[in-house]
């Protein structure tokens, strides 16, 4: 076998002849930048969902507000929307969850202990919280029996602030009902009993769901911490790699564009190309440009977007 290192592009240009062990390291080391990058697309996608999420509730608060309508069919075309967005997420994390685990341990090499460390964000996070244990249950109720949301509640109410500062305030409650989870009999069981002893003395047998969706997510991006960290020290060695075979190329005369990069080859004795694979910067300014955007979420649970602000009686004079 026969390994070459040269421009993707076709004309002239150095052919760089690699030795096995060379060649597998080019090899590996783009299939790292790969999985990192990948992971973090997959969670960008579930802080985006979860923006869906949050702005169509928001959407339909100001909908509320303006159009205020009982009309059955606007009720349920609501409760559709604020479903659909509360499924994407969740299926969103769940895609998260396992390409994950399953990129780490490709990462590692197929190296259990290190794997299990990844494995190990998550269980602590499932056991420490139960909002990410309700969402998870959920999941898989969506998957198999109904929807997310059993009741969409437009709440209005004037807030109790002196006179010349009262505003009437709107905002949409996403819902599930205990009840109806009890009677499907399909939601996981202990879940189920946590939710019920924790409502036991609330009038209403319901459970808000924003809040859950938040302190889930927030938990995922505590875990993706977490794996970035596992993935760090690896990762800026794969890096480092890719940045000298491309050195090797440049210091033949091969200039080539970023973009365009270059390839590495296996051919057999006879010249006929057996592998080959696009070597580029791509995925590592891909993964870096998604962490600086997703850099942290301290406290996520704990922040909400409003419309609120403070009130003709206090403007400035």
């Amino acid at each position: 076998m026969k390994y070459i290192l040269r421009r993707a592009s076709l004309g002239p240009g150095p052919r760089i002849a690699l030795q096995r062990e060379q060649y597998d390291a080019i090899v590996q080391a783009r299939l790292k930048l790969r999985l990192a990058a990948d992971i973090e697309e997959k969670l960008d996608l579930v802080l985006e969902n979860l923006v869906d999420y949050e702005r169509d509730l928001l959407s339909i608060a100001i909908r509320d507000c303006l159009f205020p309508s009982t009309d059955f069919g606007n009720g349920m075309n609501q409760l559709h929307l604020a479903a659909r967005r509360a499924m994407n997420l969740l299926s969103s994390a769940r895609s998260y969850i396992d390409q994950t685990k399953h990129a780490t341990s490709r990462f590692f090499g197929g190296d259990a202990a290190r794997a299990e460390k990844v494995t190990a964000l998550f269980r602590q996070q499932y056991d420490g919280h139960l909002e990410y244990r309700v969402a998870e249950a959920l999941r898989n109720y969506v998957q198999h029996l109904s929807l997310p949301v059993h009741i969409l509640r437009s709440s209005v109410k004037w807030e109790e602030q002196d006179e010349a500062q009262q505003r009437l305030r709107y905002w949409t409650v996403p819902l599930l009902s205990l009840d109806q989870l009890v009677e499907e009999g399909e939601f996981k069981k202990t879940v189920l009993e946590e939710l019920l002893t924790a409502r036991s003395n609330a009038k209403e047998k319901t459970w808000e769901l924003t809040p859950t969706l938040r302190r889930y997510v927030e938990c995922l991006t505590i875990i993706h911490q977490g794996v970035r960290s596992l993935l760090a020290e690896e990762l800026k060695a794969a890096h480092e790699v890719i940045l000298h075979a491309m050195g090797l190329v440049r210091a033949e005369g091969g200039d080539f564009e970023c973009v365009e990069g270059l390839l590495v080859v296996a051919t057999d004795d006879a010249g006929v190309v057996t592998a080959r694979h696009n070597v580029n910067e791509l995925p590592w300014g891909r993964r870096a440009a998604l962490a600086q955007k997703n850099e942290s979420f301290p406290n996520l649970a704990l922040r909400y977007v409003s419309g609120e602000h403070p009130g003709d009686g206090a403007q400035p004079k």
